[in-house]
């Protein structure tokens, strides 16, 4: 599947044995032998019914009722729980990914890609309509604080890739599946409070990006070139100078999109260089207090507190789209290259 199209999606542990082969453990409704249960494997399910006899079909059927949580949206897809370990693993980042250190997660589900222009765009006009934001000078500012959300100014040298009329909030031609960029973490915040979801944590992210792999340089493996992602330059699949539509390479193990370049994501979390040094093994939050997305929480956080950025950008070096990697911009400040992705409200 891509980011444009609706699917609903589960994914399961693929296990690598040494040689050259890959020994999946896939469920039996997975009928495509690509470890997911989806519409694919439905089609060919009723294809070939009743003229193949499906000896385990009560298996089967639960298996595809398990999949349709009415809570659960197909924008996102599930990152099982476990263990990863966090954190720079090949001394090529800057100390504030040291020490790399285990980390337990409990599942949660992830957005399959970037929020997109277009679903911002349907945001502002849906927040303006119920009296949650304002525009000033091009700039959309949000209530109760009046927290600067994102700006409007297509004509700069780095160009907001949303309009606003007068009246309302426009996408500019061929960007509407481009990824929202030039957007605080309050914008973002807003965003994921509106749709009920949240900002990922930062080990959150980091284990849905690395995919299932152990000790990757990058989401896909140990090597990168421009047939794997958008960043700085141009190359094979590669031929953006700026952002890339969303889901334009392939995506990694858990079925994520653009994990390295193209935008970088805000994350829910306090920057603090040290952080992993101390950080609780057990779905840690991040320093000091967590915010839940909920009743405005959002908004406690000082405009000139920095926020952790993750995945790195279109202008970003290749060495510098290591899963590991972080970054960091005030929470207030509206900077031309971050973007973000929702995770779902536990």
């Amino acid at each position: 599947m891509s980011c444009k199209t609706s699917s609903i999606i589960i994914s399961f542990i693929v296990i690598t044995i040494p040689g050259n082969f890959t020994q999946g453990r896939c469920p039996s409704a997975d009928l495509t032998g690509d470890c997911f249960i989806d519409f694919d494997d439905f089609a060919l399910m009723a294809a070939q019914w009743p003229a193949t006899d499906f000896d385990d079909v009560a298996e089967m059927a639960n298996q595809w009722l398990n999949i349709f949580d009415p809570h659960i949206r197909d924008d996102v897809v599930l990152i099982p729980a476990g263990e990863f370990r966090m954190g720079d693993h090949f001394d090529e980042g800057d100390l504030d990914n040291f020490p790399p250190h285990d980390v337990l997660i409990d599942q949660f589900y992830m957005g399959i890609c970037e929020v997109t222009n277009r679903e911002y765009c349907e945001f502002l006009n849906s927040a303006l309509s119920q009296g949650q934001i304002h525009v000033d000078d091009g700039v959309v500012y949000g209530f109760p604080n009046g927290d600067q959300y994102c700006n409007t100014y297509p004509e700069s040298s780095y160009p907001s890739q949303i309009d606003w009329n007068g009246r309302e909030f426009t996408v500019l031609a061929n960007k509407a599946d481009h990824p929202m960029v030039m957007v605080t973490w309050y914008g973002a915040a807003a965003y994921a409070q509106f749709y009920d979801k949240r900002l990922p944590t930062e080990a959150h992210w980091e284990k849905a990006a690395r995919g299932g792999l152990v000790g990757k340089a990058y989401p896909w493996g140990d090597s990168i070139t421009h047939n794997d992602a958008n960043y700085v330059g141009t190359g094979g699949k590669d031929i953006w100078n700026i952002t890339a539509p969303v889901g334009s390479f392939a995506p990694n193990g858990y079925g994520l999109y653009d994990v390295a370049g193209n935008a970088l994501e805000w994350c829910a979390d306090k920057y603090d260089k040290g952080y992993y040094v101390r950080s609780p093994r057990s779905n840690p939050t991040g320093p000091e207090v967590t915010i839940t997305f909920r009743n405005n929480d959002f908004t406690k956080v000082d405009l000139s507190e920095y926020r952790v950025t993750r995945g790195a950008l279109w202008k970003t070096a290749p060495e510098g789209l290591n899963v590991g990697g972080r970054g960091y911009g005030k929470a207030g400040d509206i900077y031309y290259v971050p973007g973000f992705r929702c995770a779902v409200q536990d």
